[in-house]
């Protein structure tokens, strides 16, 4: 998985609304993808429960970077995949 596509390259700027909102929108969307990329690679896309680990993975990791998520998501992964 390459982490630099889910860099956001849009602006930041605080004063400006717009700009601010715009650069939002990319992370969530950024953050959609990853999920869906996560789930797709861990075999989990149509799982119930495949979002409930992306959430937690994203509470416990995300602090530390998209690589960080991943590695949440691979570790509790296996309590849903099967033998």
């Amino acid at each position: 998985m390459n982490f630099d596509d889910y860099t956001n390259h849009l602006p930041y700027d605080r004063k400006d609304k717009g700009v601010r909102d715009a650069y939002r929108a990319e992370n969530q969307r950024l953050r959609s993808e990853f999920e869906k990329d996560v789930l797709a690679e861990l075999g989990l896309t149509d799982h119930p429960k495949g979002q409930a680990l992306m959430d937690l993975a994203w509470e416990n990791g995300h602090s530390n970077g998209y690589r960080e998520v991943y590695g949440e998501a691979v570790e509790m992964a296996v309590l849903l995949q099967d033998d």
